[in-house]
């Protein structure tokens, strides 16, 4: 627990900011147009949502990491999604139910109020290992009226409200509203290490106090031990199932990280008898995980992920300089043929500036480090490009490989996944972190990068004789 009290908390996170934001702001590998923590440690995106003609994306959010564990909310808000502003600390460790940490959660917008629903963590004094007992999981709701001012905190479940055959393990409310009913979704763990969701339904429509459960969500056999940020939502109709895997056995080009994020097309009835097939990867790079999803007022589908991964093992260089991590851009959903598509939102293309070609075989200077490259692969064929001669995305033998051949990886190695047929990538670079859209955003791969020069070369490598196989244009972007 925060050693922190509770009257003095929010101000010590300002006074804290304050006193180190500057010192942070001046890291040449802060990012441009990726949100990121003004000081300190972020990690999953939570209660994403468009609210009163606003955008409201909170975070999780350890300010004072790595001397303190204090984790809270962050949360930025702005009428578009380019232009958005920091709003401070919003949600704090400070009660019984949540002394050990504000955790993730999502937001519901309805009858001109936002709903926020999280996990409040407290892990009590003793010899636990907080797995099988020792934990509270409280599943925690507070309101707004503006988006900035919240209610008081209830907690709606508890553990006494959970299946018996659960561990402590169970997190990361899902509320949306389906044929006039509110549900709510959990993420959790067995006593027999089974990764499921637990789905309640609301005991009165409109009642968001009272919740009974109504299925257990799972596949056949064991798919990891822990499922974590459940998200439900439809996409043309259908019904998709995002999760987040733990302890999934590594293959060649599938389940790559120590934790994985992912979707499932639900047939049948989630309330009653229903089937999990196909488990597809959100993003086959090495750094993400804990997507959310929300509509905008615009009716798009818009999910954001945290890039990162926990417990990945990789060096995380600007700890040492006082912050961590940050978010992908906004990538807008949409479905064809039972594939899930991921682009960055159109607004982004409004920081392009003029458009150069990268001549073939030729290193081609970076001013800042923050690009939009766009490969057009009529003819399909194998390919390579260079960053900062340390970093090679290839194209070849069906597949797509990202590989550091250097320090600029900080202890990120080889990521490879399946493509048959590549006819289009798109690089979207931002100082310290670099978002691949392959086909459309068929397959994306992320990938955090620390060089030494900002201002780093990018080289395009084609091998084919074919003259003009290949068509490229790259923007310098100005955020």
């Amino acid at each position: 627990m925060s050693s922190v009290p509770k009257k003095d908390m929010k101000e010590m996170i300002t006074q804290y900011e304050q006193q180190n934001s500057r010192r942070v702001s001046e890291d040449p590998w802060r990012c441009g147009f990726h949100l990121m923590p003004v000081v300190g440690w972020l990690n999953d995106p939570n209660g994403l949502c468009h609210f009163k003609g606003e955008y409201h994306i909170f975070f999780q959010y350890a300010p004072m990491f790595p001397s303190d564990s204090l984790k809270a909310w962050g949360h930025y808000s702005g009428k578009d999604l380019l232009h958005l502003q920091y709003e401070g600390a919003a949600i704090l460790p400070d009660t019984a139910y949540d002394q050990d940490g504000a955790y993730s959660g999502t937001a519901l917008v309805e009858d001109g109020k936002m709903y926020l629903f999280y996990t409040g963590n407290v892990k009590r004094d003793g010899d636990y290992d907080y797995i099988l007992s020792g934990r509270e999981s409280n599943t925690m709701l507070i309101s707004s009226e503006d988006g900035i001012n919240f209610s008081e905190k209830k907690c709606i479940l508890d553990n006494g409200d959970y299946p018996p055959d659960y561990s402590c393990h169970i997190r990361d409310p899902k509320v949306w509203r389906e044929n006039g009913r509110h549900y709510l979704a959990l993420g959790g763990r067995t006593k027999k290490d089974k990764g499921t969701v637990l789905l309640y339904q609301s005991v009165k429509p409109g009642d968001f106090e009272y919740w009974e459960l109504v299925n257990e969500i799972t596949t056949e056999d064991t798919f990891g031990y822990m499922w974590e940020c459940p998200d439900f939502f439809r996409l043309n109709g259908k019904m998709v199932l995002s999760v987040c895997p733990q302890g999934l056995e590594a293959e060649e080009t599938r389940f790559q990280n120590v934790y994985q994020s992912g979707w499932f097309l639900p047939e049948g009835d989630i309330g009653g008898e229903y089937r999990l097939e196909t488990f597809t990867e959100w993003d086959m790079g090495f750094d993400f995980y804990a997507p959310q999803t929300f509509v905008d007022d615009k009716g798009r589908t818009i999910l954001i992920g945290w890039a990162g991964v926990p417990d990945a093992g990789f060096e995380e260089p600007t700890v040492e300089r006082g912050w961590v991590h940050l978010l992908t851009v906004p990538r807008e959903l949409t479905e064809r043929n039972g594939k899930i598509y991921q682009w960055p939102v159109a607004e982004l293309d409004q920081m392009r500036g003029e458009k150069r070609n990268v001549p073939e075989g030729v290193w081609t200077a970076n001013p800042g480090g923050r690009f939009d490259w766009i490969i057009q692969n009529s003819k399909r064929a194998d390919f390579e490009v260079w960053i900062s001669e340390e970093l090679k995305i290839a194209y070849s033998g069906g597949h797509v490989t990202m590989e550091f051949t250097g320090d600029m990886g900080a202890g990120r190695t080889v990521r490879k996944a399946e493509c048959h047929n590549l006819n289009q990538m798109r690089i979207l670079a931002d100082s310290s972190i670099l978002e691949v859209y392959i086909n459309g955003g068929e397959l994306v791969m992320t990938t955090r990068i620390f060089p030494k020069d900002m201002d780093y070369k990018v080289m395009l490598v084609v091998n084919c004789l074919v003259p003009d196989t290949i068509n490229n244009s790259l923007w310098y972007l100005t955020p």
